[in-house]
């Protein structure tokens, strides 16, 4: 069902609209998890060289998302104002502009994997098996970002309970594959990390196929290709594409310097803090899920000029997330080796997690501000700012993270990560405030 974001109170809107998303970040997170607790199975190289892998894909996703948020928000105005007709070209044209957008990536990552994650400092065994990974996820690369502009398409129309049911389904699929392709079954061979990536990309095939049938039958927002209007649709999109997509590009440039950071101490510091990135992910899926449907909730006030509403939802979201930033923060303090055991025996690698749990989940909060920031400002049709909002954070990594792990080692790593996001969370509030009171003394 479709839901109107331009009316009601909006505090019980906006968690009415989360808990849904929360639902389905919470089933897509269970696909890093599930890989994660098989692949910890296979041992520390394995684990290690999964966590090698994270950096890529994000930026790979982060780009993807580009097109996806643009056209999330774009589709959300066109709601807004009442013009279905353009919601629907612009929902078809971003499906094609997806389409053209694999080609290049596919063959940029299969032709320089190997150069990438030495870089990254995997070596030996764990560079052997990152590549294993990596060649059967470059290969599915068009069943993964498809999908992100179908499930942001049916969000931007107020449908958050759809997308969340089929990514709830496609959890389920991988869920039950990744045993039977990493260890083998029967006639099934045992393929390990091929196995990891093959079953997430068969769950990914499900929701790309799922997504665009329903954009295309129930929505009747996939209509015939028209080049004329098509051009005029990808500068729309790119035009806001471009720097959501560096937005989003930012945060996985920041975290392979991270990476490689980590690699200098110890590779147990690497596998930590890719560990530690999932369980991030979930402790703080509320607010994740909060900050996602910010682009269509600002997207749709914005394009019927209901500016107090954008407002009164920073107040309240901004407020939740230090709410639940912190009780995250103490109950992750509490439970960090009971969490730690779930993805790893290997001492040195349980120590390592269990100090990265201690010291930075306090800052959390600062982490989703900047997600509340960046969506919301995308949303207000100043994509500029989330890219400021991100560059800043990064130019702090940078500069904090390295005197960290260079003169603190582990420890000194994990400590300077939770300054870094308190700050970026403060710039983050700071832009936001900024750019809302110049939208209402323009209205």
């Amino acid at each position: 069902m479709n839901v109107s974001m331009t009316e009601g109170a909006v505090g019980p809107l906006l968690r009415r609209l989360s808990l849904p998303m929360t639902k389905g970040m919470l089933a897509y997170m269970a696909f890093n998890l599930v890989d994660t607790f098989f692949v910890g199975k296979l041992g520390p190289d394995a684990l290690a060289a999964m966590s090698y892998s994270f950096p890529v894909v994000m930026i790979i996703l982060g780009l993807s998302m580009g097109i996806a948020t643009a056209t999330s928000a774009l589709v959300a105005r066109a709601i807004g104002s009442k013009d279905r007709k353009t919601a629907a070209r612009l929902t078809t044209d971003a499906v094609i502009l997806a389409f053209i957008f694999v080609g290049p990536m596919t063959a940029l990552g299969w032709l320089n994997a190997e150069s990438i994650f030495r870089m990254l400092g995997a070596d030996g065994p764990r560079l052997v098996l990152v590549l294993d990974y990596m060649q059967i996820w470059f290969a599915g690369l068009l069943f993964i970002v498809v999908p992100q502009i179908g499930n942001n398409t049916m969000r931007a129309m107020g449908d958050m309970h759809t997308p969340s049911r089929i990514i709830m389904l496609a959890a389920a699929i991988n869920t039950a594959l990744d045993p039977i392709l990493i260890f083998g079954w029967g006639p099934i061979p045992r393929m390990e990390l091929q196995g990891a990536a093959l079953s997430s990309l068969l769950a990914f095939l499900f929701i790309g196929l799922v997504s665009f049938a329903i954009l295309h039958r129930r929505e009747g927002l996939i209509i015939r290709p028209r080049p004329g209007t098509m051009l005029m649709s990808w500068r729309a999109i790119l035009r806001l594409a471009a720097p959501s997509a560096l937005t989003t590009l930012i945060t996985p440039l920041g975290l392979l310097w991270i990476t490689y950071l980590a690699s200098r101490v110890s590779h147990e510091t690497v596998a930590a803090i890719g560990v530690a990135g999932r369980i991030e992910a979930i402790a703080m899926i509320g607010i994740y899920a909060l900050a996602l449907v910010m682009v269509p909730f600002v997207g749709q006030n914005y394009g019927a000029r209901q500016f107090r509403r954008i407002q009164q939802a920073q107040q309240k979201s901004f407020r939740y997330a230090l709410y639940w930033g912190l009780a995250a923060a103490l109950l992750l303090a509490i439970a960090a080796p009971a969490v730690a055991g779930l993805f790893t025996q290997d001492p040195s690698t349980l120590r390592q997690i269990c100090w990265l749990l201690w010291l930075v989940p306090v800052s959390y909060f600062g982490v989703t501000w900047l997600a509340l920031g960046a969506n919301m400002v995308t949303g207000l049709n100043a994509p500029l700012d989330a890219v400021q909002m991100n560059a800043a954070k990064v130019l702090l990594v940078i500069v904090f993270v390295w005197a960290g792990a260079r003169y603190g080692e582990a420890a000194g790593l994990y400590a300077s990560l939770a300054l870094v996001n308190l700050a970026s969370g403060a710039i983050a509030y700071w832009f936001l405030k900024r750019r809302l009171a110049t939208v209402l003394k323009d209205a």
